[in-house]
């Protein structure tokens, strides 16, 4: 792990956090803890500016590819190619729940807004939300052709994006209504407008 100050960019420290690639960081809301997930199966909680963890999260048969923190902090789930999400508590470290059925790996989570569910895309286009006290893959809200990344969450939960592995981004109501599907060209466009003012 590397951290660096803002804004002037200089490095800050670094040190050996995992036994192989790290694919997976999240920061708490209030800044003071991070979460991290690797290709070694664990995912490791660290208070902020520590270089010790505080917790390791074992239970993963596969690389920990995506991580999602809810709004307290106090669930951390956790995604892999092993196809399950897991749900922890980020305090006592307890395995409060695997979601298990998803049909490729996961490659993104994000909690809705009221933290009930938590919001998966993995490698075979579809965004889903899965019910946190439910132990099976959740509804498909949306499917696309094309792998999906990195979902977020608007801070006012109504809205959610994902990128996909050609470039676009895709833009949905909660309840997983396309509104938009921004091409690498319009992205790009878009840049060039905002740049421009």
């Amino acid at each position: 792990l590397r951290t660096w100050s803002i804004p002037d960019g200089e490095p800050m420290r670094h040190w050996p956090a995992h036994a192989d690639t790290i694919f997976a960081l999240q920061v708490s809301p209030d800044g003071k803890t991070l979460v991290t997930g690797g290709a070694d199966k664990v995912v490791k909680v660290w208070e902020t500016g520590k270089t010790e963890p505080r917790a390791t999260f074992e239970g993963h048969t596969d690389y920990v590819t995506a991580l999602a923190l809810n709004a307290d902090g106090t669930r951390l789930a956790s995604g892999s190619a092993d196809r399950d999400i897991k749900v922890w508590n980020v305090q006592t470290g307890e395995q409060v729940i695997t979601i298990k059925g998803h049909p490729r790996p996961i490659t993104g989570l994000a909690w809705a807004a009221d933290g009930k569910s938590v919001f998966s895309v993995c490698e075979d286009g579809a965004l889903r939300a899965n019910p946190k006290s439910r132990g099976s893959v959740g509804k498909t809200l949306h499917g696309t052709d094309d792998v999906l990344y990195n979902v977020v969450v608007s801070t006012d939960g109504k809205t959610l994006c994902a990128g996909g592995h050609d470039g676009s981004v895709y833009v949905w109501t909660d309840k997983g209504k396309l509104k938009a599907r921004l091409a690498p060209t319009e992205t790009a466009k878009s840049t060039e407008k905002v740049a421009a003012k």
